[in-house]
């Protein structure tokens, strides 16, 4: 995925290999990692980044197994609004 970030030319394919690195970290329950993965997926490749649901649901996720309860209520309450008819 590191490669796809640093070679692809659609940002929009860049911000998906980001959040699939945080999504590797979640399977293999390595929160800390995943929620840095994410952040750089989330800040670095603004806005396409923000059109990724699974990357705002699997953050969320990741906060709240990291026990910071209010800020995965946050992140779960962005989600709804980004994505208010997403059947997650």
């Amino acid at each position: 995925f590191q490669w796809i970030i640093e070679n692809a030319s659609d940002r929009a394919v860049q911000a998906q290999a980001a959040a699939r690195i945080g999504d590797l970290h979640l399977e293999r329950l390595n929160y800390e990692s995943a929620l840095a993965a994410y952040y750089q997926a989330l800040n670095g490749f603004q806005p396409e980044s923000t059109r990724i649901p699974e990357l705002m649901v699997n953050r969320g996720e990741t906060l709240y197994q990291l026990r910071q309860f209010d800020r995965a209520q946050d992140e779960f309450e962005k989600f709804l609004t980004y994505f208010p008819s997403h059947p997650s």
